[in-house]
């Protein structure tokens, strides 16, 4: 069904992505400076609150990730069904990352250790959602 080239490929585009959020979050963390009790006056709990709804995003990651495959299987013959595959993790990968960078933004922000355990949060499910051969046969059948 899939070569082992398009599994390759898909493996170094996940670990890119994984590579840059934990890029992201170091830079962050060793960048950050205690800022001025002026700086941010109680937004600490402003940004607690937004990275915690932000979470879930993560649970918006994994349906529209469903409902992409869902679509693709209905749609594309076979020939066209690993670049819908693709597109789909693309988009589901994104989301999840774009939560982590969101919540380490709010962390560099405010020094609120809910926000650098959340981003980490987010950083975990990336990781976990590694395509093996085994979900992308699953994910190629548009089962999510």
């Amino acid at each position: 069904m899939t070569t082992d080239t398009d599994l390759r490929a898909l493996r170094i585009l996940h670990f890119s992505l994984v590579a840059g959020s934990i890029a992201f979050l170091a830079v962050f963390t060793l960048a950050r400076r205690q800022p001025d009790a002026a700086d941010l006056p109680d937004l600490e709990a402003v940004f607690q609150l937004a990275g915690a709804l932000a979470m879930t995003g993560v649970v918006v990651a994994f349906i529209t990730f469903k409902r992409l495959l869902q679509q693709a299987s209905i749609r594309n013959v076979s020939t066209d069904r690993f670049a819908a595959v693709r597109a789909a993790l693309i988009v589901h990968w994104a989301l999840i990352e774009g939560i982590c960078m969101l919540n380490g933004i709010f962390y560099f922000l405010s020094g609120s250790l809910l926000n650098l355990g959340l981003a980490i949060a987010a950083l975990v499910v990336l990781i976990s959602r590694a395509p093996t051969r085994e979900r992308l046969e699953k994910w190629m059948l548009g089962i999510g």
